[in-house]
């Protein structure tokens, strides 16, 4: 795991009493988003598409462990009261050998039994009255590769988003991905831990079977899925790019 800064783990106490805005208790309005880990077991974590975080949608919770998603329910009541228990959450089954993150940011979600908001950051408190985790809320929109995006450039060639031309829908919380090459409709799942991690696997996309004999991008927006072996983001701006490193598709996010 990369770790930067090794500091002392917090009491609840010492939280509450050295923070200049400390909540012991929680608005669904306050929770709602999603939350980057900054800290876990003391130390900083370096910013990163393998970084874990949660997310809270009113009673429930999901995430990414650094390699697997994960979903559960959480009672709102508790929560209000700050009250929290991770010990039930799903998690997809996805071997990543190599996460740094994944084995304890999950030991820390179970040794969590409270939450608090202490001078921005979302702070999960174990059963000792310690700190075992700080999140800061996540920039969701500039971020995530969630949304749709419209194809502008398609190997080398602007393309003009319209009514026909193709565009990819990425949907992590359902595990899903749509789109339109052009002609036909795209449908398929997804390894969301591949996406954020920015090695996505498009080469099993199911389509529709619509003859265009007229259109302009299908096959080569298709082999240019096939073709990428990396996704990045930056602000609106989504990239695929080859083994090589060559960008195939340029994508603008749709508002």
């Amino acid at each position: 795991m990369k770790l930067t800064t090794t500091t002392a783990a917090l009491t609840l106490a010492a939280l509450t009493l050295t923070s200049c805005a400390s909540r012991l208790t929680l608005t669904a309005d306050e929770l709602a988003g999603e939350w980057t880990v900054t800290r876990l077991d003391g130390a900083t974590v370096e910013p990163g598409n393998d970084v874990p975080y949660l997310g809270f949608d009113s009673t429930r919770v999901y995430g990414f462990t650094g390699c697997n998603r994960l979903t559960g329910s959480l009672p709102g009541r508790k929560i209000k009261r700050g009250e929290v228990d991770f010990g039930r959450v799903a998690t997809t089954m996805m071997a990543c050998p190599d996460s740094r993150y994944e084995q304890p940011f999950m030991n820390a979600l179970r040794q969590t039994e409270r939450m608090l908001l202490a001078d921005g950051q979302l702070v999960m408190v174990g059963a000792d009255r310690r700190e075992v985790m700080a999140l800061e809320r996540r920039p969701f929109a500039v971020t995530s590769p969630n949304g749709t995006w419209d194809v502008v450039e398609l190997r080398g060639q602007a393309v003009t988003p319209g009514e026909d031309t193709p565009y990819l829908t990425i949907e992590l919380n359902r595990f899903r991905i749509s789109g339109f090459t052009g002609c036909n409709r795209i449908t398929g799942s997804l390894r969301p831990g591949e996406i954020e991690g920015g090695n996505p696997d498009f080469s099993k996309l199911g389509t529709t079977r619509m003859a265009c004999p007229d259109d302009k991008y299908e096959e080569r927006f298709m082999q240019a899925l096939r073709a990428t072996t990396s996704l990045m983001t930056s602000g609106q701006t989504m990239l695929l790019k080859d083994a090589g490193g060559q960008t195939l598709v340029k994508l603008k996010k749709r508002q």
